[in-house]
């Protein structure tokens, strides 16, 4: 692994509620780790002994702060959350699995639920949720218990953090309302500062420090020390807490703040982190001091406060643009080069790039060379990843009630492009799901959030003309009416509106291949015996033909006729004969 470092001197305003604002002006070192895409999301950051563990969009990471290796450990997309012990890494990810090393061992399919956090605590899972609590078995991830609202001391089932204190040696669980302390599995949960939404937690020898929407707590040996919620400690959402080696608490929201609560001092770099990301996700800090930044839109950093050995020139690519759509080009980079000697030379691969802003870029690596006027070169690269393309998935069909009924439904599931999705149907629906389609080609058009959109068609199945034909419904010996049938009068001959119906029969006994049927035609009572029995044993000849015509075998279909030997009303009606004149299946064999 490589670092591209970007000093930058930020004048850094200070809020306080004791006396006048004061000026603070902070020199920070960022380094860009290279082996992350110029617009990689970066959402957990977890440090353990010597490593740095890494969850983002390309899946899980590590660093070796010894070795300076990146390592890939799970290239599944969109990580959330990760966790790490000896041999075994835990990871979450957006489509609400969790996975142990490379193996999916947990599905969470409760719908409108979504996975926020995860920790190891007693060699189990505690899994976060929007929707309570959930225990699973470390080895397997089968659900050992749940808890929400309504079975344990749990005042809000919207889960915000789950985490592990090694001074207090147990578990805590940030909600919407108040804070859960864990000592183990059997629901012994003591909650605390019920009416506060805990955003985060972290720890250091101090103690365990708890962030909530209204102040910043201290626990130590049990005893609970108010910091002060500072004005401006952030911006927007608060995602993350990490405190250095000098006890400066960070937050990361849309800035990143550095607050220290002894001295009361609070400093901001989010307009110069800026140049950055327009937002911070995720922080850690490691052994060495230096503090590690996951942005959502721009990769991974990592961010020096003390002064470090550096290079007389010294050159960084910032993403400045990323790709909107698929296969679009429409990245921009820029860079920022300190030391040396001006002007700067820059030699770019792809040898089409120019200058030090270059613009309209497509996916792919990108490499430059800055020479100075004294000769003096740094080379460095970055890759740059589009979206996926933006796609649709089909998940379930129901066909129209009955025919001039526009009671159809349909649901669907984007992928790729960049969440959350707008879907509008062409009857005006809107949402993945659809209640109101009419058969045939309906329409959807899917739009991600920046603004690239495709369009899909669903096709909707008109009822079925025999609904019967089911295997679930049939048994052997059973016969089913051909309804929708006709033949030209007097004649074997099949109409053409007949063919919806026997494509419906060559359909079922093409997928159930142990089938075995007869065909039998039946006639009124009207005509001689004679003529009754032949055009019965035409008919039936006649749609056996089409069946075996279309391929399939006359071991599994025979036909005969009946003439007017079973009828099924009474031949004293117009409307009784009609019922009588009819081609029936019957089941002869369901399976071998």
């Amino acid at each position: 692994m490589k670092y591209y470092l970007l000093c930058l001197s930020l004048l850094c305003a200070i809020g306080s509620f004791a006396q006048d604002d004061e000026l603070y002006k902070t020199e920070l070192v960022l380094e860009r780790v290279n082996g992350f895409a110029a617009n990689d999301r970066i959402t957990d950051l977890r440090v353990t002994n010597n490593t740095v563990w890494i969850a983002g969009k390309t899946g899980i990471k590590s660093y070796d702060n010894k070795t300076k290796a990146l390592d890939n450990h799970n290239n599944h997309a969109n990580a959330l959350a990760v966790v790490s012990a000896k041999d075994r890494i835990f990871s979450a990810y957006a489509d609400n699995t969790i996975y142990l090393n490379n193996t999916r061992i947990f599905k969470l399919s409760e719908e409108g639920v979504r996975i926020n956090d995860i920790e190891l605590f007693k060699n189990r899972i505690w899994v976060g949720t929007t929707r309570g609590l959930y225990i699973l078995n470390s080895k397997d991830g089968s659900i050992i218990k749940k808890y929400n609202s309504q079975n344990s001391n749990l005042l809000s089932d919207v889960i915000n953090f789950t985490f592990y204190s090694r001074s207090h040696k147990s578990l805590w669980i940030g909600t919407d309302k108040g804070v859960v302390e864990a000592k183990d599995d059997r629901g012994a949960l003591k909650v605390e500062y019920k009416r506060e939404k805990m955003i985060a937690a972290t720890e250091n020898r101090e103690g365990l420090w708890l962030l909530s929407d209204t102040e910043l707590y201290l626990l130590v040996d049990g005893r609970e020390f108010p910091q002060g919620l500072k004005k401006g400690l952030h911006e927007g959402e608060i995602n993350d807490l990490a405190l250095d080696n000098k006890n400066n608490l960070y937050v990361a929201s849309d800035i990143l703040t550095r607050y220290n609560p002894y001295k009361g001092r609070l400093e901001k770099y989010g307009e110069n982190l800026g140049l950055v990301s327009k937002k911070c996700l995720a922080l850690a800090s490691d052994k060495e001091g230096a503090l590690w930044l996951g942005t959502a839109d721009a990769g991974l950093y990592r961010i020096f406060t003390d002064s470090i050995q550096i290079e007389d020139m010294r050159i960084t690519i910032i993403p400045e643009n990323t790709i909107s759509c698929f296969d679009g080009n429409d990245a921009s980079l820029k860079i920022e080069v300190n030391g040396g000697v001006e002007p700067y030379k820059y030699m770019w691969s792809p040898v089409s790039v120019r200058g030090e802003n270059p613009s309209n870029l497509k996916s792919g690596t990108y490499s430059v060379t800055v020479e100075d006027v004294l000769g003096n070169r740094k080379f460095t690269s970055i890759r740059i990843d589009g979206p996926r393309e933006l796609q649709n998935t089909v998940i379930a069909t129901e066909a129209v009630s009955r025919a001039g009924r526009k009671d159809g439904k349909a649901t669907i599931e984007p992928i790729g492009g960049t969440p959350p999705y707008s879907i509008q149907w062409d009857n005006s629906e809107t949402g993945p799901q659809a209640t109101k389609l009419n058969y045939g080609f309906n329409y959807v058009t899917i739009t991600d959030a920046n603004n690239c959109s495709i369009e899909d068609k669903i096709n909707i199945s008109k009822p079925k003309l025999l609904p019967d034909l089911d295997m679930a419904k049939l048994t052997v010996g059973s016969t089913l009416q051909i309804d929708n049938l006709f033949f030209q009068a007097d004649s074997s001959a099949i109409t053409g509106e007949s063919y919806e119906v026997l494509n419906e029969v060559y359909d079922f006994m093409s997928t159930n291949t142990n089938v075995v049927i007869e065909i039998g035609g039946h006639t009124n009572n009207i005509p001689p015996d004679d003529y009754c029995d032949r055009l019965s044993t035409s008919r039936a000849k006649t749609v056996a033909e089409f069946l075996y015509e279309r391929g399939l075998s006359d071991e599994r279909i025979s036909y005969k006729g009946y003439g007017k030997r079973k009828p099924i009303a009474t031949n004293e009606t117009p409307a009784g004969r009609k019922k009588n004149q009819r081609v029936e299946i019957k089941i002869l064999r369901l399976s071998e």
